[in-house]
């Protein structure tokens, strides 16, 4: 990276000496509560200046905070309900979708790399109230 790359860069910078990337060890997963609700928040921590993306607990996500070498954000996942959007016989929609609604939420969230590492919008889907 050259000089004026680097301070173009601004807050995307990368590579803090005082912080180290997260171990990578495996979050929970959702709760019988979660599953419940519809829905888990999934927490991450991202490189600055990278796209290297790992999902952490929110434990260790709280650790990242005000970092100047990571950015750290969550997603409200969606884990019960069918898998398709849901739409009366007007077309209006009654009910979201696990698979629509995560592919949205990918395609809203800007975090480079995200859509590399969650490349599956079913995770964790309870598989219940299957609509094709």
């Amino acid at each position: 990276m050259s000089i004026s790359q680097y301070l173009q860069a601004g807050d995307e910078r990368p590579n803090g000496p005082n912080e180290k990337f997260p171990s990578g060890k495996a979050p929970p997963g959702p709760t019988s509560r979660d599953y419940d609700r519809g829905f888990f928040e999934r927490f991450f921590v991202r490189k600055r200046g990278t796209s290297q993306i790992t999902e952490v607990s929110e434990t260790e996500y709280q650790k990242f905070t005000g970092s100047k070498y990571f950015v750290r954000f969550s997603l409200k996942w969606k884990i019960s309900g069918p898998r398709h959007d849901v739409f009366n016989d007007a077309g209006y929609p009654i009910e979201t979708g696990v698979e629509d609604t995560n592919k949205r939420i990918l395609e809203d969230v800007d975090q480079r790399g995200i859509q590399n590492k969650l490349n599956d919008p079913l995770e964790y889907w309870d598989g219940n109230n299957r609509n094709g």
